[in-house]
């Protein structure tokens, strides 16, 4: 079939054959925003009569979606267009939130979620992360392809930038401790890939971290890291598995086999996760047994990303999805479909309001 379009008052909608996404353009053929939430492709649209710019629109799956396209949103969906999100993350008192992708920097405020502001000016990267040092509230680290920027918070200005990896390495990801005494790096070489290492720096001053260690003896390309409760531990992993280091001496100190895309470490216990052949398995560091996995699992679920509370575990997923499992059972309990999101990246809650707010592949939020 052709292109499926409708012209409701001053806007057009259309969608192209195959196509998940719907398109919205101005009366003068100008692409303004893009309206992304089918899992399948959208073959009708439907403008609804005596409506303020309200569509309905259906898939293939026959799953039907109500949008209201008011121009403060498309003029939101129009900024973050073909920016594939890489991170999110709240402020300390929850009132702003931080995005990072592979172009820009941005602050969001919680209850509008609107730009604040944003910079394409940090040197960013297909991997790029960040982090709001704990201690020091004023300060966002962000890793760029070969190191890391330290923004102010408030205008997203340059505080100093440093060099982390050397040749074709590239940083893939950063995380802080959460005592904002250590930051840990880990780095991907193409052509070197057994030379790949990791970093743990001291970024007790946001304003003049420097490196403590280099993690050697890996021997493959590294993914993902996350930090323990203590402060001192944390795990990184990758196609070799996963190691759990000392921050404090750079030393390894005990490691799994599973090969990994993404860790995390499991607040309040001993455990550790990892995403594992498309599944999230749970292990003990205790005694580096094999504990349980959260199932029924979805394709990729990104387990750095994971949300805790005191009974529940919520992850994104590639797939599209949210779901929520039961913390210490693995059980499944929910799962999402019911959003706008494709192909998620991360993830990240406010515990104050409750607000969780998901990045994606497509430019979504």
């Amino acid at each position: 079939s052709g292109i499926n379009a409708e012209y409701g008052g001053d806007l057009i909608y259309a969608t192209e054959p195959q196509s998940k996404s719907i398109m919205v353009y101005n009366e003068e053929n100008e692409q303004i925003g893009r309206l992304d939430g089918h899992s399948e492709c959208v073959n009708a649209i439907a403008v609804i009569p005596g409506s303020d710019h309200s569509v309905l629109s259906c898939d293939r799956g026959e799953f039907t979606i109500r949008w209201r396209t008011d121009m403060a949103t498309l003029s939101a969906s129009k900024e973050v267009t073909n920016e594939k999100v890489l991170w999110v993350g709240f402020t300390a008192n929850e009132e702003k939130f931080a995005t990072v992708s592979q172009t820009h920097v941005r602050m969001w405020s919680s209850g509008s979620q609107q730009t604040i502001v944003s910079t394409d000016q940090v040197g960013l990267s297909y991997r790029s992360s960040g982090e709001f040092h704990p201690k020091d509230e004023g300060y966002l680290f962000a890793s760029t392809g070969s190191g890391i920027v330290v923004l102010l918070v408030d205008d997203l200005t340059p505080v100093t930038s440093a060099r982390v990896v050397g040749g074709d390495g590239t940083v893939t990801d950063m995380k802080i401790s959460p005592d904002g005494a250590y930051m840990l790096l880990t780095e991907c070489r193409n052509m070197q890939l057994q030379e790949s290492l990791s970093y743990v720096w001291d970024v007790s001053d946001p304003t003049s971290p420097y490196q403590l260690h280099t993690i050697k003896g890996y021997n493959g390309r590294m993914f993902s890291c996350a930090m323990a409760e203590d402060s001192r531990r944390a795990v990184i992993g990758g196609h070799n598995g996963a190691w759990i280091v000392n921050l404090e001496t750079g030393s390894k100190l005990s490691e799994f086999s599973q090969g990994c895309m993404s860790v995390g470490w499991v607040p309040g216990c001993n455990d550790v996760i990892l995403d594992h052949e498309g599944k999230t398995v749970r292990n003990s560091v205790e005694d580096g047994s094999y504990l349980f996995s959260y199932a029924p699992n979805a394709r990729s679920q990104i387990a750095e990303s994971g949300i805790f509370s005191d009974n529940f575990y919520l992850t994104a997923c590639e797939d599209g999805s949210l779901r929520i499992y039961d913390k210490d059972s693995g059980d499944c309990l929910y799962t999402f479909y019911d959003h706008r999101a494709q192909e998620f990246t991360c993830i990240a809650r406010s515990s104050s309001s409750g607000m969780v707010v998901s990045g994606n592949k497509s430019g979504m939020l």
